[in-house]
């Protein structure tokens, strides 16, 4: 018979993790942090591009698959003044997943400010 502290040991650990699979952290150990919580991605892909609304894909450590944003100043979650290049490093925020899928709330261009941030 399994003991009472055993099975308490594996429900937190197995179970609770498997609800949390889909909650991402940008704690990862081989994740670079912002000191405001950002995590950094770099700029694989666009989608839209001259459209109302524009949006870019970047891969984020610790997330499978892209994490989008939008481009669109309408929308209000890209607040830097030049749109990012391919290749290009962003800080995302808020990263949320919204109908299986992984977007940021808020990004910004990498900056020089932020390289003693890490």
């Amino acid at each position: 018979m399994i003991e009472f502290a055993t099975a308490k040991w594996f429900f937190e650990n197995h179970f609770i993790s498997q609800l949390n699979i889909e909650r991402k952290d940008c704690n990862v150990k081989t994740q670079r942090r912002n000191s405001d919580s950002g995590c950094i991605g770099t700029v694989r892909r666009f989608h839209g591009i001259g459209t109302d609304d524009p949006c870019a894909f970047a891969t984020v450590v610790g997330y499978t698959g892209d994490v989008s944003f939008s481009l669109a100043q309408h929308r209000n979650v890209w607040q830097s003044e030049a749109f990012p290049e391919l290749g290009a490093q962003v800080i995302l925020f808020n990263i949320q997943r919204i109908n299986g899928k992984w977007r940021a709330l808020q990004a910004r261009l990498y900056g020089p400010d932020d390289e003693g941030k890490q």
